[in-house]
């Protein structure tokens, strides 16, 4: 196998990102912005068993870093990282090239709110100090996944 199976990262990365940018649009156009912590009060929508609000989180990682400028270099330097990694990789297994594809989509997604809108939409509400958006999930998943293959490789297996 050799890099060359990296290419296919980008069509996951672009699905990834589309789908969360798409969420997010639906999300901007149907609720105001909550400015509310933790969340009581606001405006709720039910999408089966998920319950959407609309918060714009301006830092990073779960209110640890709340300067927007920072959040977005933190974004860039994040999305640099995974096409380090991901060439350092070498033998690229499908479980690593979708890792790959899937932080990329979600760390470009939420890269892309930074530049457009000055924060991150975060839309799915868990509990009234938790809320995430898809570009999350997709990073941890992707995460999960990039490790797998990272941690496949040292280990020596196929």
């Amino acid at each position: 196998m050799d890099r060359r199976r990296l290419l296919y990262a980008a069509p996951v990365a672009f699905v990834c990102l589309t789908a969360d940018q798409l969420a997010k649009l639906y999300v901007r156009a149907s609720l105001p912005v909550c400015d509310q912590f933790p969340i009581v009060d606001c405006a709720r929508m039910r999408l089966g068993p998920i319950t959407l609000i609309r918060v714009q989180n301006r830092g990073t990682g779960y209110l640890f870093l709340r300067n927007p400028i920072a959040a977005l270099v933190l974004g860039l330097l994040g999305c640099a990282l995974v096409l380090v990694y991901a060439a350092w990789l070498g033998r690229l297994s499908w479980v690593a090239v979708l890792g790959v594809g899937l932080q990329a989509g979600g760390a470009l997604s939420n890269v892309l709110d930074r530049l457009l809108v000055g924060a991150a939409n975060d839309y799915v509400n868990v509990t009234p100090t938790f809320t995430f958006n898809l570009a999350d999930l997709l990073l941890l998943v992707g995460m999960v996944l990039a490790v797998s293959g990272i941690a496949r490789r040292l280990v020596g297996d196929p």
